[in-house]
This record gives structure tokens, C-alpha cells and sequence, in this order.
């Protein structure tokens, strides 16, 4: 390999350029934020290029030459372009970034090639910009030129970058180098650096690795993320268990607070029956005294006379009704007994009152039963309540106490999944590294196609699940990687 290809913003130095002339303006968190979703592929890059280039319209000339002659270089830039070009490599910095900052570090470090778009300036003030390096192919095609000048091949050459702009080459490149990469260079790369020192990249390129070493690695984290599947699995089974109880629990409190919602009801009922039967034996109290008094005004009227005549009456009434006579004999009868219901006609009111009072005293009576019943009645259904009131609590806390066992299993569970995924990640890396020294270019080239398409079907699976139609190179995608 003979061509050492560079991003610039992230890789060459430590800042993202055009966020750094948002500081010049009050864009800066707005323009941060589409320069990162742009670097990890979440948004369109010709998009991204002219949404920010709106943001930092106006800032004057000589606060970018501010920028560009304090650039901050990344950690070790200076040794590892010397250091590559003391061994024959030609370098080369390809960035969708500006010429008056590449080509300060284009002079600072001794680059031989730089290509990057140019702002524009009217009135001593950015104004807007031109060039071609703005999509996701323009660092390609730009380095494809550079290889029929130079004689090479896409194999001769080194990619070293961090955003979703360098995928194009990278995916094609002899050596794919990550330098903190976002998103899915991540996928397509064949090393991946995490620190910010750029020497880090030498010993890829010179081949100065243990591979020994890198096994034993390789060895050791299988028989951690072994372990960690286990303690995963078993964290899970914990899980399953208090998740079953859990509904369990759910199930029978819905019944109990059925219950509890029906003792409710029918204490409400028996409140308001109880209730209409009191109001009816105020009514009847009220009734009564009012009976009363007034039979006490006419009772001096009362004499034993009217006693006796009443009992006469119900005497001759009982015989007409239970006795085989003649006609005639009848008729005396009931002639009879009219006669003596005249005599009783001075004492019509008395009488009436003396009927009322018995009727109302046998109404109240049976009232003050039917409230005696109610109220016992009253009396268990309350108690009945409270006891299954006093169980859904006892529910409740047994539910609460689940979900706080489930909140840490869960808790435990993503902590371990991000450290089963962080050893995975690892592992990866170290296969991809040797990968890197013994696969051919064009098992390379493969690999990392593989790699981004497994993520691609992934992504579209879940699409997919969402209810998202799918074309048809997308569905055989998915069959390919057995997920439909």
C-alpha cells in the first residue's frame, strides 16, 4: 500500500471545523447537532453541508483566519505524517471541510495532496460555498482521480477517517482504519481506533501487531462474554419468574378490587336503605305523637259503653259469619249490628285515631326490625370490606416489592447487556484486526460488506416488524440473513 488517505475535521485535528465557526455566530448548538447526526449517517450530508452553511452565512474573514492559523492538531499528527512519509507513503487529506484550513495543515505537516470545498466571501463575510466533496460519493470519485494520476489502486490505498462521508472509500479501500468513527464506519472499517492519538494507527500500517497476544485476547473475552450470556440468562430466568408472579398478582388483584367495588356498592345500598327507612320512622314518630295528642283531647269522650258496644259488634259479627241461620235471621242480624254502629258514630274520629295509632305503632315496629337487620347487615358487609381493603394492600405491597426486585434485575440486566455488548464490540475489533493481515483485499472488501448489510437487515427487520412495505431487494436482503 502507498497512499495514506486522511479525513481532516476529527482525524487530523482534534475539532469540527464548521463547528467551531458557529462559535462565531449564536448557531453553534444548532450546527453541532447536524454535524453529528451527518457524521453518524442519521441525515443526508448534502443536506447537512448546506444547513449549516446558512447557520455560519456571515462570519467575517478575519475571525475564520483566527480559526485556521489556531487549528488544534490531533494528538501525535505530526509523527505519524513524518513518520509515514520517511517510509515512502504519499499522504493525502480528502475532507468535505475548507481549503483555508486544509491547506494550513496541508503546510504545517508536509501533506503532499489536499482536496476540499471553498467558502465563498462578499463583503469580507461568508456568504456561501462551492466544490463537490458534499455526498456520501464525492470523497470517492475526488480519490479516484488522484489514482489514475498516481497509477494506483483502490488496494494501494489506506483510509484513515470518523464520519459517514468516508464509508464510500473506506468500503473499498486495501486498509480501513476507524479513528473514533460514529456510526457505521464502525461496520465498515477494518480497525478501529478508540483513542485520540493518531500514532495508534501505525502499528495497522506497518503490520507491528502480537498476534499471538491478539488470540489470547481473543480467547480470553469468548470466556467473558460466555460468562456474561450465562449471568445474562440466568438474570432473565430471575426475571421471567417475578414477571409471572407479577401477573399472577395483577390477575387476583383485579378480582379482589371486583370484590372490593361490589362490597362498595351494596354498602352504599344498604346506607340508603337504612337511611329511607329512618326518614319513614321519623315520619311515623311524627305521625304518631300527632295521633296522640289528639286522642288524648278526645279521650275523656271514651266510656265503657264503647267498649262494650265494640265488643257486641264483633261478637254479632262473628256469629253472622260463622253461623247456619235463616234469613230472617240474618237479617236482625246485620239490622242489629247497624243499630249498634249508630250509637257508635258520636265516637267516629276516637275510634279512627285508635285504629291509626295501632296501624303506625305496627309500621314503626316493623321499620325498627327491618333497620335492626339492615344495620347488622351493614354491620358485616363493612367488615367484609375492610378485610379485602386490608388484602389489596397486602396485594399491592406484594406487587411493589416485585416490580422493585424487577427494577434491579432490569437494571442488572442492561448493565450487563452494555458490557456483554462492549466485550463483543472487543472481540469484534480483534478479529477485524487480524482479519486485517490475513484476509486477501478481496475477502476484506467482502467482509465489510457483509458486515454493513447484516446491520442494513437488521435495521430493515424492524422496519419491517413496524409494518413498513418493503421493496423487493429489501425483502431478499432480509431472507438472506434468515429474518423472514
Amino acid at each position: 500500500m502507498k497512499l495514506v488517505v486522511f479525513d481532516l475535521d476529527g482525524t487530523l485535528v482534534d475539532c469540527e471545523i464548521i463547528d467551531e465557526l458557529a462559535r462565531f455566530t449564536n448557531n453553534y448548538e444548532k450546527v453541532k447537532e447536524i454535524t453529528e447526526k451527518a457524521m453518524k449517517g442519521e441525515m443526508d450530508l448534502k443536506e447537512a453541508m448546506y444547513k449549516r452553511i446558512e447557520l455560519i452565512r456571515g462570519v467575517p474573514y478575519e475571525k475564520v483566519m483566527e480559526l485556521a492559523n489556531n487549528l488544534p492538531l490531533m494528538k501525535g499528527a505530526k509523527e505519524t505524517i513524518k513518520i509515514l512519509k520517511d517510509n515512502g507513503f504519499i499522504t493525502c487529506v480528502i475532507t468535505g471541510s475548507f481549503d483555508i484550513f486544509a491547506k494550513k495543515i496541508k503546510e504545517e505537516l508536509g501533506i503532499d495532496y489536499v482536496f476540499a470545498n471553498s467558502l465563498i466571501f462578499k463583503n469580507n463575510v461568508i456568504d456561501g460555498f462551492y466544490g463537490e466533496i458534499i455526498d456520501e460519493n464525492s470523497k470517492l470519485s475526488v480519490l479516484q482521480r488522484l489514482l489514475e494520476k498516481l497509477n494506483l489502486k483502490l488496494r494501494d490505498v489506506i483510509v484513515v477517517g470518523d464520519g459517514a462521508n468516508d464509508i464510500s472509500i473506506m468500503e473499498r479501500a486495501g486498509l480501513s482504519i476507524s479513528f473514533n468513527g460514529k456510526g457505521d464506519v464502525n461496520l465498515v472499517a477494518d480497525v478501529i481506533i478508540k483513542e485520540k492519538d493518531l500514532t495508534k494507527i501505525l502499528d495497522f500500517i506497518f503490520k507491528r501487531i502480537d498476534e499471538g497476544k491478539l488470540i489470547e485476547e481473543k480467547n480470553r473475552l469468548e470466556e467473558e462474554i460466555k460468562e456474561l450470556k450465562r449471568r445474562i440468562s440466568s438474570k432473565r430466568r430471575e426475571l421471567k419468574i417475578l414477571e409471572d408472579e407479577w401477573k399472577r398478582l395483577i390477575n387476583q388483584l383485579r378480582g379482589v378490587n371486583k370484590r372490593a367495588n361490589e362490597l362498595r356498592e351494596k354498602r352504599r345500598e344498604l346506607k340508603r336503605e337504612i337511611k329511607r327507612l329512618r326518614n319513614r320512622e321519623i315520619r311515623l314518630e311524627n305521625e304518631i305523637k300527632e295521633l296522640e295528642e289528639r286522642y288524648n283531647e278526645l279521650k275523656p269522650k271514651l266510656t265503657g259503653n264503647v267498649r262494650k258496644l265494640q265488643k257486641a259488634i264483633s261478637a254479632l259479627e262473628w256469629k253472622l259469619q260463622t253461623s247456619v241461620m235463616s234469613l230472617r235471621r240474618e237479617s236482625e242480624l246485620v239490622l242489629k249490628i247497624e243499630n249498634l254502629r249508630k250509637k257508635l258514630e258520636p265516637y267516629k274520629e276516637l275510634l279512627e285515631i285508635e285504629n291509626g295509632l295501632k296501624k303506625r305503632r305496627n309500621q314503626i315496629e316493623r321499620v325498627r326490625n327491618r333497620i335492626n337487620e339492615l344495620d347488622k347487615e351493614l354491620e358485616e358487609v363493612t367488615k367484609n370490606l375492610e378485610e379485602t381493603i386490608s388484602r389489596i394492600r397486602e396485594i399491592e405491597s406484594k406487587i411493589e416489592e416485585i416490580n422493585k426486585k424487577r427494577i434491579e434485575i432490569m437494571k442488572e440486566l442492561d448493565s450487563l447487556n452494555k458490557e456483554y455488548e462492549s466485550k463483543r464490540e472487543e472481540m469484534e475489533n480483534i478479529e477485524k484486526e487480524l482479519d486485517a493481515y490475513k484476509s486477501s483485499y478481496e475477502e476484506r472488501i467482502r467482509k465489510r460488506k457483509e458486515r454493513r448489510e447484516r446491520v442494513l437487515a437488521k435495521r430493515l427487520y424492524k422496519r419491517f416488524l413496524s409494518g413498513e412495505k418493503l421493496g423487493s431487494d429489501e425483502i431478499l436482503l432480509l431472507r438472506r440473513y434468515n429474518l423472514i
